[in-house]
């Protein structure tokens, strides 16, 4: 039972990391590059 919450709380905690890492892309592509390219 221990090891099977370990490896679900693990696949959650990637799943995380996946999210945050699109969100983080997505805020750079859509935030910093238009200011950093503004005329």
């Amino acid at each position: 039972m221990l090891k099977w919450d370990l490896n679900f709380d693990d696949g959650r905690k990637t799943a995380v990391l996946c999210k945050n890492r699109l969100d983080e892309e997505l805020f750079l592509y859509f935030i910093v590059v238009p200011t950093t390219f503004k005329v």
